[in-house]
């Protein structure tokens, strides 16, 4: 065995110290310089983990922006969703922070979508700009609702036969519920219908309806199926051809007026009337080639022309509020599919007052309970001077919604500058009306001058004050028993008719007032007007 004296071991035992010094300083600064140290960044965090919405509905995600590897500085922050809608929109706020060394910055991510925003899985893009750096985070959003498609996409068929497509709706994130399906026609003579029209959804799951086409006329129009869930809508458009074998016959189209004048920032609609000839059975297309200074809307812009007869159309022309004063030609185009025909109408943009009329609905969104009506008044006002007799009619979309009634009373009126004539537009919603919002239109014509008003109803669930009336027995000596009972709104009275001695139970709780009026043959009886008090 070696062993080495006192003087050798300390001379060892220093070098090993030394040797270990400069280990300690190659990792110290040697390694580092080789393998750099994280740079300064920015770390997120959320609530919720996944923000699920349903299309016209918002949403908000709380975010944490945190200090990692000693970060510290102002954050200038912006959104972007790729491939997104125009109908989503996400913003956060603030648009600055400041993140302190070691701590974190709240801000909020704000969700907005519309009832057309389609459903699907997106990224919103988080953009974080600090003096030094741009840091990126994504953030996943879930919109829930369906998808519609049609197979096939476009439809051909004799006008002696039918055409169908199959319509797929396709649950999306886990949506479920009632969906409604509505057909409509781009053209005003073809018949379209969609069978089933209601469907309960499942969830991650389809449904299908098959939609059928008929039109006696030839030509091309589109058909769009539109579907309807708590509020929020999708649809599908196809191309429709139907064809004959027969000859197509031929038109002619004209425009009432052939000429008007028109202020800046204002709109005329134009009558455009296509007649038949040598026995056109036609679908005809109207269409208006781009109007310098004008915006244009043609509805319908496919018209049925029956043998013999005439179709109309309205072209609405909108002069911009900085158009140039002058006279413009519009050339108005009528096609089928064998024939093609023009027209010229003058439109003279000018600066001095012209004769026109103006419509508004107070208030203009309204609540209609399930089972009863409600009202908006339409208020018609002279524009320099215009007077005439006004006709008033009404529409609502989407259509093709059962339960639901719209009346204008009254229908006509007489306008002159120093009158301001209102009509009523009366909303009536069924028991069993779709619990939705719908888009209504008035619309006041006199001659070729139109104007319209839009707004919107909403079809509501009757308040949690309404009551269910149950009866049990028969009539007096086995006549008949009660047909029906009327629920009232509580607190109040509550009015029952009676045709025959019934039990009549109430399930309520609270005071009210119980009143019971008989028919006629049974004595007139009167029940009494005392309060009564039910509790249970």
């Amino acid at each position: 065995m070696r062993v080495y004296s006192t003087r050798k071991f300390a001379t060892l035992f220093g070098l090993s110290v030394l040797i270990a010094l400069i280990v300690a300083y190659g990792i110290a600064v040697i390694v580092p310089s080789i393998v750099p140290a994280p740079n300064p960044s920015v770390g997120l965090s959320k609530s919720p983990s996944l923000l699920r919405i349903v299309p016209g509905a918002s949403g908000t995600y709380s975010v944490s922006l945190r200090s990692e590897n000693g970060f510290s500085g102002l954050l200038k922050l912006a959104t972007s969703v790729p491939n997104a809608p125009n109908s989503l929109k996400v913003d956060v706020y603030p648009q600055e922070v400041s993140v302190p060394l070691g701590g974190s910055a709240n801000v909020t991510l704000n969700v907005a979508t519309s009832p057309v925003t389609p459903a699907g899985a997106y990224s919103i893009v988080l953009n974080e700009t600090s003096q030094s750096s741009t840091h990126t985070d994504t953030v996943p959003l879930n919109v829930v609702g369906f998808t519609v498609s049609a197979n096939p996409t476009s439809i051909t068929f004799p006008t002696t036969s039918t055409g169908k497509s199959i319509i797929t709706v396709t649950s999306v994130n886990g949506f479920s519920g009632q969906i409604n399906l509505f057909a409509s026609s781009s053209a005003s003579g073809p018949t379209v219908n969609v069978s089933p029209n209601t469907a309960d959804l499942p969830q991650n799951g389809n449904v299908t309806s098959v939609l059928t086409v008929q039109s006696s006329a030839q030509g091309r129009f589109d058909v769009t199926v539109t579907v309807t869930g708590n509020q929020f809508y999708q649809s599908v458009t196809l191309p429709v051809t139907a064809t004959s074998s027969t000859s197509i016959g031929d038109f002619n189209i004209t425009t009432i007026p052939t000429y008007f004048s028109i202020n800046p920032g204002n709109f005329r609609n134009v009558i455009v009337k296509v007649a038949s000839l040598n026995g056109c059975d036609c679908l005809v297309t109207i269409s208006v080639p781009g109007i310098a200074d004008f915006a244009y809307g043609i509805s319908p812009y496919i018209v049925e022309v029956p043998p013999g007869g005439t179709a109309n159309s309205t072209l609405t022309l909108s002069a911009g509020q900085n158009s140039a004063p002058g006279t413009y030609q519009v050339t108005v185009t009528g096609t089928t599919l064998s024939a093609s025909h023009s027209t010229t109408l003058n439109a003279t943009i000018t600066t001095q007052p012209v004769a026109d009329m103006s419509l508004q609905a107070n208030p203009n969104l309204v609540s209609v309970k399930q089972g009863s009506s409600n009202s908006t008044v339409i208020t018609i006002q002279s524009i320099t001077g215009f007077s005439g007799t006004v006709s008033l009619t009404s529409s609502f979309y989407p259509t093709g919604a059962s339960g639901i009634a719209l009346s204008l009373n009254p229908a006509s009126v007489q306008l002159s500058a120093n009158r301001v004539p209102p009509s009523n537009l009366t909303i009536t919603a069924a028991p069993n009306a779709p619990l939705q919002g719908f888009n209504f239109t008035v619309t006041a014509t006199s001659g070729t001058l139109s104007r319209t008003v839009y707004a919107n109803f909403q079809v509501i669930q009757p308040s949690a004050g309404m009551m269910a009336l149950s009866t049990s027995g028969g009539g007096l000596n086995g006549g008949p028993s009660i047909p029906k009972l009327v629920s009232q709104p509580l607190p109040g009275t509550l009015s029952v008719s009676v045709e025959a001695v019934a039990v009549i139970a109430v399930a309520l709780t609270g005071s009210f007032v119980a009143r019971a009026v008989a028919s006629d043959n049974f004595c007139g009886y009167l029940g009494e007007n005392r309060p009564r008090t039910r509790t249970g």
